[in-house]
């Protein structure tokens, strides 16, 4: 219960990770509060956890994101961990990405994590909450993905965000770290790919590709995740742990 009379928020809430992140922090004793851009899986897993709050509001607009950050602490009267794990992605290499796209995904990938943890650390620093941030980023981001340039750009700027932040936000006791997941076992994986491929030839490639031979449940994802964003990690901000099997040693 490491999480007991501490309030979440958690973004990407209809996603597989997202899904998986509300059932952890709930098992651990969190007050969750929700954001989703799927209404009725928004609603269901905040009814299978017993989420307090629970938003389809558009993230990518900043005014949005302070009217979120605002209703949770309103209602509940403290924000102590969010976790920025709304993201998409687009296969494309640099000649194929057309601009809309390109803008799209720094929207949801970067502006919005930019927006919602500027609003949480203004709460926080207001309320001298010694608060936490966790961004899902990318083990794209640490190293070239072919077909893959906005996408590993964005999750890029991702974890140099997060390294700013914790250096800002260090003296308030607020801690910032980034996860960077590879291959785990949700939809994403799949959308990687221009032609239709079946789940069980992506389980294969990642037996080839990955050092320990296989893809990762949500859950391992999720652990690292409670890890940071719990006390076990006091000392820990400004980092980016990598939960990838190996892929980017």
């Amino acid at each position: 219960m490491r999480f007991l009379r501490k309030v979440v928020m958690i973004t990407g809430a209809s996603g597989g990770i997202g899904q998986a992140l509300a059932k952890g922090f709930a098992r651990e004793g969190a007050t969750i509060a929700l954001v989703g851009r799927n209404k009725e899986r928004t609603e269901e897993i905040a009814r299978r956890t017993g989420a307090v709050y629970h938003s389809t509001l558009e993230i990518t607009k900043s005014e949005n994101c302070k009217k979120i950050i605002d209703d949770v602490f309103n209602l509940t009267g403290s924000l102590d961990v969010l976790v920025n794990n709304a993201g998409a992605m687009f296969r494309g290499d640099v000649v194929d990405t057309p601009d809309d796209e390109w803008l799209k995904l720094f929207d949801i990938n970067v502006h919005a994590v930019f927006y919602l943890s500027r609003e949480a650390i203004r709460l926080m620093r207001e309320h001298k909450i010694a608060g936490n941030i966790v961004q899902v980023a990318s083990n794209s981001a640490l190293s070239g993905r072919k077909g893959h340039i906005a996408y590993a750009t964005t999750k890029g700027a991702v974890v140099q965000m997060t390294r700013c932040m914790a250096l800002d936000c260090a003296s308030d006791g607020i801690r910032i770290n980034a996860v960077c997941p590879g291959a785990t076992d949700t939809a994403m994986p799949m959308s990687k790919h221009s032609a239709p491929i079946s789940r069980e030839r992506l389980l294969e490639n990642c037996r080839q590709s990955i050092p320990l031979q296989r893809i990762a449940d949500p859950e391992e994802v999720v652990r690292s995740i409670l890890f940071l964003a719990s006390e076990d990690s006091s000392y820990v901000t400004g980092t980016t742990l990598s939960v990838d099997g190996g892929t980017t040693a």
